[in-house]
């Protein structure tokens, strides 16, 4: 098995960018958090922090040199700011915006390998993908500009993207969909080349009960639909529909070429109906009131 590398940008200087998309959700709150970093055509360096809460988002800019990871483990360093296995710890004071707080992970459930499985190889791609933690739990609290977001007995999710451009075309949904049953869901669809041909791929996990499924293009998926408001993938017995009910409502920098200019619709917490159906029949038909995606 292949060792698992955590941070991919050591030796990059041009064209580059890579980030790490940390939500966390209680009954009441939501917050997603990005630390990341760019590198511009000639070389230009810079470190992030996006935040993004059900009403707003924020993006804090860092000089570069205050940025630091590790390669061989999950632990990053923005300012004064820590993300790591054990947790996130938060120190903003910026224009618009005072982040202050901590937030502690348990039982982080990993994805091994790497998520992009033999795509992983494939050097001409824009952006890759993978999961760190389909799930954890939290305790712990954040001020984001005076209101307190309490996540204590909630859930968190990890992921991370490394590469020269977010895809021209993508969407991607994440819900921890019903505790009781142990259900959750992450898809993404992207616009990819292959051999020149121009196609729809998709990564994703399906968890039920005490099974998860892999969902991959290099697997046998096959994106039958795709647009706003709904979303199909089929692989073998499977179809997932997806159909967000309200439309995206919060700005986020997106990369282009090593630069965060883009801007990407996010909704952090949506109402999004999830369809599965096994050998055509329907095992989760449900509307999360905690959905996320993005549209692009």
């Amino acid at each position: 098995m292949r060792r698992r590398i955590f941070y991919h940008g050591a030796n990059k200087k041009y064209r580059y960018f890579e980030g790490w998309y940390l939500k966390h959700e209680s009954s009441q709150c939501y917050l997603s958090v990005i630390p990341g970093i760019y590198m511009d055509r000639i070389g230009r360096k810079g470190a992030f922090i996006q935040l993004i809460t059900q009403d707003d988002s924020y993006f804090i800019q860092y000089p570069y040199s205050e940025f630091h990871a590790s390669k061989d483990f999950f632990a990053i360093k923005v300012g004064k700011n820590y993300f790591t296995k054990y947790g996130m710890v938060l120190n903003i004071d910026s224009d618009g915006v005072k982040a202050k707080g901590a937030v502690a992970y348990h039982e982080f459930h990993t994805v091994r390998p790497n998520l992009m499985g033999p795509f992983s190889f494939i050097p001409a791609f824009p952006c890759k993908h993978d999961v760190i933690s389909l799930k954890h739990s939290l305790v712990g609290s954040i001020q984001v500009n005076g209101s307190e977001y309490d996540f204590t007995d909630g859930l968190g999710y990890i992921e991370t993207d490394w590469g020269r451009s977010f895809p021209d075309g993508y969407a991607w949904t994440q819900c921890h969909i019903n505790k009781r049953n142990n259900c959750s869901i992450f898809l993404a669809i992207a616009e990819m080349s292959i051999m020149n041909k121009d196609l729809y791929g998709c990564l994703g996990f399906f968890s039920y009960r005490s099974r998860r499924y892999k969902i991959a293009t290099y697997l046998g998926a096959k994106v039958l639909m795709v647009r706003p408001d709904k979303w199909m993938v089929r692989q073998g017995k499977f179809r997932i529909l997806v159909e967000p009910k309200r439309e995206a409502i919060s700005n986020l920098k997106a990369p282009e070429e090593g630069m965060m200019g883009r801007n990407v619709k996010e909704n952090v917490c949506s109402p999004i109906r999830y369809r599965v159906w096994f050998d055509n029949h329907l095992i989760l038909d449900q509307i999360c009131k905690n959905g996320s995606y993005e549209y692009l």
